[in-house]
């Protein structure tokens, strides 16, 4: 068989001050993702990922802070075939 793996890593910064049309404020995100699959057989393949993604938000300082945390986790079988 053969094992396949994947990281992934990303992040974002929201500077929402300099738009007219909405509240101060400041935002930020980061996200991670793993995971891997196996090659068991020719056509077959079978793995697993999981990620997770926090996300804030500081509005001014008469407004609501924001928080949001994400996670997601999945399996899959996959099989392929070709002419």
């Amino acid at each position: 068989g053969q094992w396949q793996s994947i990281i992934a890593a990303g992040g974002q910064k929201m500077d929402f001050d300099a738009q007219d049309s909405s509240a101060d404020a400041d935002g930020r995100g980061y996200n991670l993702t793993i995971g891997g699959s196996y090659r068991f057989a020719e056509n077959w393949r079978t793995g697993v990922f999981a990620g997770a993604y926090r996300q804030n938000l500081e509005a001014g300082p008469r407004d609501s802070d924001y928080k949001l945390n994400s996670y997601i986790a999945t399996a899959f079988l996959q099989y392929y075939y070709a002419n």
